[in-house]
């Protein structure tokens, strides 16, 4: 059975992204850098190979998916089976990425909050240069 290995991000939405940015990494010492081609900020808390990734979203509407305005990334140890897995317990995959930096999953825990689930992508013979 596939798993899941550690948590990859910790995902907010907020009505103020850049005020809340600005305050994340002024009272909390989160450095956050802004990412114009998708909208968010972003940062990271750990160090080495503890590390989470921290991102402040635009809420598009009151507040996210299911009403709320937290959403955390899943790692997990090998995607398709994963999904696989999910299915065959009657979980409902809403939506699947393939990006260069990884395989992403969106599903819904009985509460209705959301919930990402992620594969990092494997390096790549350019990623070593």
């Amino acid at each position: 059975m596939a798993k899941v290995i550690g948590i990859g991000a910790i995902i907010m939405y907020a009505r103020e992204a850049r005020s809340l940015a600005a305050w994340y990494s002024e009272v909390l010492g989160i450095e956050m850098s802004y990412n114009e081609g998708e909208n968010h900020y972003y940062g990271e808390i750990g160090s080495g190979e503890r590390t989470a990734q921290f991102g402040i979203y635009a809420a598009q509407d009151d507040f996210q998916t299911g009403g709320r305005a937290m959403m955390i990334n899943y790692q997990v140890d090998d995607f398709d089976t994963f999904l696989k897995d999910l299915q065959e317990k009657g979980i409902v995959v809403e939506k699947k990425l393939d990006l260069v930096y990884g395989k992403f999953a969106y599903i819904n825990d009985p509460e209705g909050n959301p919930i990402e689930l992620w594969q990092e992508a494997p390096p790549t013979a350019q990623s070593a240069f």
